[in-house]
Order: C-alpha cells, then sequence, then structure tokens
C-alpha cells in the first residue's frame, strides 16, 4: 500500500472516530432526560367553578408563557448544539492531521531522522598527515616539515569577549579576525579552532602565565612546510598551499574525497608531481558532542599514516654552483652586448644514466613565503 494511501486512511479512521465518540455522547445525554421523572398535578375538589375558572385562565397564561420560553430555550440549545457540531468537526480535522504528521515522523521518515539525530550526536576532527621529505641523491633534506606553535581553542570561546578582547592585547590580532576563525567550521563543530599561528615564545609565556585571564586557550604545535635551503632548486621543487575547490571535490578509485579543507596540497614542481606519495592519509577522531556542539567523549580514533620520502637525483651543492654561475652569467651579459637579459636556465645531465644533477632558473622566488 502507498505510503500517501495509508496516511490517507489513518485520518478517515480519526475522524470518524471523533465523531462516533461525539455521537455516543450526545445519544446518552438524551437517554439520561428521557429517565427523568414527570411531577403530576392534582387539583382539588372543594374549589368552586369561579375560582377554578380563575385559576385555569391564570394557568393558562403562565402556561403560554412558559410554553414560549421554552421554545426560545429549544432554538438556544438548538443553535449551542449547531456550534457544538461545527467544533466538534474543526477538531476531528485538526487532530485528524496530527495523527497524520506525527505518523509520518515517527514511522514513514523514522528512519531518516534516526539517522540525522545520530549524525549529530557524533562529530568527526580530521586529523592531518605529515608530508613527506623532499631528499637529494645524497640524502640531503630539500622540503621538510617544521614545528609552528599555534592558539587553539572551542568555538564557544568566541561569546567571551574579555579572553577575545585580552587575546588581541597581546597578539596584536584585531577582534573581529580572532572570532572569524574561531568561529570557523571547517575543522568540525567539536574541533578545536587555530585563531593564531606563529606565536612567539613571549606571547606563549605571557598566555600560560595567566590562566585565568585566557581561560579555554590551549597551545598547540603544529607541522608546516619548510624548504631549509630558501629559494635553491625552487622551480624543481615547487611549493604548497590550501587546496582548491577542484582539490576538494577529487576522489579516489573508491570515491572517498582526497583532500580536507584543512590539507596542504602541492602546488608546482615535485610537491604536486608526486602529490599521492607526499601527502600521506589523513586520521580522524570522533567524539560524542552535546546539545551545545561541545565534545563529551571520543568514540573513535584512527592515527594518520605520514607520507613518503622521494629521493631525486638533484645534487644540492652542484644545483648552488649551477644557481651562481647562472646569476653571474645574467649579470655579465647585462654589462655587455645585452643590457635586457633578465632570465635564463641551467640544466646539468648525468651522461651515464640520464639523471638531472642541476637545473637552475633565474629568476628565482622562495617557497617558504608562497608555501
Amino acid at each position: 500500500m502507498p505510503a500517501w494511501l495509508f496516511a490517507l486512511l489513518l485520518a478517515l479512521a480519526a475522524v470518524l472516530l471523533i465523531l462516533a465518540l461525539v455521537w455516543l455522547g450526545f445519544y446518552l445525554l438524551k437517554r439520561h432526560r428521557r429517565r427523568q421523572p414527570r411531577t403530576t398535578r392534582f387539583i382539588r375538589g372543594d374549589i368552586g367553578v369561579a375560582q377554578l375558572e380563575d385559576k385555569v385562565r391564570k394557568e393558562g397564561r403562565s402556561l403560554s408563557r412558559s410554553t414560549s420560553m421554552t421554545s426560545a430555550a429549544a432554538r438556544g440549545t438548538e443553535a449551542n448544539r449547531s456550534r457544538f457540531y461545527i467544533f466538534a468537526g474543526l477538531f476531528s480535522v485538526l487532530f485528524g492531521g496530527l495523527l497524520v504528521k506525527l505518523w509520518s515522523l515517527q514511522i514513514f521518515q523514522g528512519s531518516y531522522y534516526a539517522g540525522k539525530a545520530a549524525a549529530n550526536m557524533a562529530e568527526t576532527v580530521n586529523l592531518p598527515a605529515a608530508r613527506g621529505r623532499i631528499l637529494d641523491r645524497n640524502k640531503k633534506v630539500l622540503a621538510t616539515n617544521s614545528s609552528m606553535t599555534v592558539l587553539t581553542a572551542s568555538k564557544t570561546l568566541a561569546s567571551d569577549s574579555g579572553v577575545i578582547h585580552r587575546l588581541s592585547l597581546v597578539l596584536g590580532i584585531p577582534r573581529a579576525e580572532i572570532k572569524k576563525n574561531l568561529l570557523d567550521d571547517t575543522t568540525g563543530q567539536g574541533a578545536s579552532r587555530v585563531f593564531a599561528e606563529d606565536i612567539s615564545v613571549r606571547q606563549v609565556a605571557f598566555i600560560k602565565e595567566h590562566p585565568t585571564l585566557f581561560s579555554g586557550v590551549n597551545v598547540d604545535v603544529r607541522a608546516v612546510r619548510h624548504y631549509p635551503h630558501a629559494s635553491l632548486a625552487c622551480h624543481i621543487l615547487g611549493y604548497t598551499g590550501s587546496p582548491t575547490a577542484a582539490d576538494l571535490k577529487a576522489t579516489d578509485a573508491n570515491g572517498n574525497l582526497l583532500h580536507q579543507a584543512t590539507d596542504v596540497v602541492g602546488k608546482d614542481g615535485i610537491e604536486l608531481q608526486y602529490e599521492s606519495l607526499l601527502s600521506g592519509t589523513n586520521g580522524y577522531q570522533k567524539y560524542v558532542v552535546s546539545s551545545d556542539g561541545e565534545s563529551v567523549q571520543l568514540a573513535d580514533q584512527v592515527d594518520p599514516v605520514n607520507g613518503n620520502d622521494i629521493c631525486l637525483t638533484i645534487d644540492i651543492e652542484l644545483q648552488e654552483r649551477t644557481d651562481q654561475i647562472l646569476k653571474t652569467l645574467i649579470k655579465t651579459t647585462r654589462q655587455g652586448f645585452y643590457k635586457h637579459a633578465d632570465a635564463g636556465a641551467l640544466i646539468c645531465i648525468d651522461v651515464e644514466d640520464g639523471g638531472i644533477l642541476a637545473m637552475s632558473s633565474y629568476p628565482t622566488y622562495k617557497p617558504q613565503e608562497l608555501s
């Protein structure tokens, strides 16, 4: 039977039940009135004819008045009864609609709302995996991860104007910016928000020395991409950044999303070419949250799997020499016959296996700043 037909039949049954109860009430009330005893009047025999006629005449007038009053009362009763029927009909329709809606919520859509309630009870917090390192042919580090001190807090801290004001004074960050970061839901409802990055040791010490003034503020350490050789081999290594809209929609063979909004992805060079190897696999923490959005209990946790290291054929020492040679050549060219020389490239190849030993390009940039 279709769901809409079942709901219609249920509503009709509810209306008929209410009408039957109303009719039963009227029937019982009418039957009770019929059972009331009648009073019999007797006329004394010693009353005279004149007195009897006068008494009958008076009783006739009283009877006519009582009859008119009874007719008016009957008309009022009929009007009240009509109003009662209308009210009972409206009540039946409203009660039937309420029953239909209740059935729809609890039976027809019960599984849907049960799933929504279960989803609201649990909140998943993303645990980003550490990005793999990039090494040269001699295992010297070209790109790695470094630690950065950050401040985190729950979403509820945004409503504490006193703490927000004190944080703004200590960190030199506008209060609106701190509130914006705290209200950001991209990391999950129950997750701690990062509202300030690259905090100095002095600022951290002041906050930790005054815990009552900064209640709810936590000092955390996060991993960031670090290039120890500055601009050296920047065109080879590339740089990292936040995922784009297309990155957030990308999925693997099983249909799972490859990136979260808080991930760091490769944007150019080796960082982009070997993104699948360097990025690793994120973990998560699943919390049971209260109706206020506060984390109550850790229900499940999967630790992240760090990304793989990549070893290149580049020799970083030779790369440094070729960079210097290229800069010198461009400078000499500008002083000589071509004053507008402002770019160039220099590549060193291993003649035995064809591996790239150095690849210089000018002008350069610092991937640390772009990342």
